[in-house]
């Protein structure tokens, strides 16, 4: 999903206005579907793509400390 762009015109108030709405919008989401977003996003965390940032060191190795 693309990131929404966020206009620079906006005033510091109408900036705060739609962060609280935001902000509200997402504890009423979580408080109705806490599970099935829980859900998704375990979903979504095990198909995601392997990231090779783990691969730095091989999983025996001895650690040094």
């Amino acid at each position: 999903m693309p990131s929404p762009e966020i206009p620079g015109y906006w005033t510091p108030e109408q900036a705060f206005a739609v962060y609280q709405f935001l902000t509200t919008l997402c504890d009423r989401l979580w408080d109705r579907y806490q599970v099935d977003i829980v859900d998704q996003l375990r979903d979504s965390l095990a198909n995601s793509h392997h990231d090779p940032q783990l691969d730095l060191f091989p999983r025996d190795d001895d650690l040094p400390f």
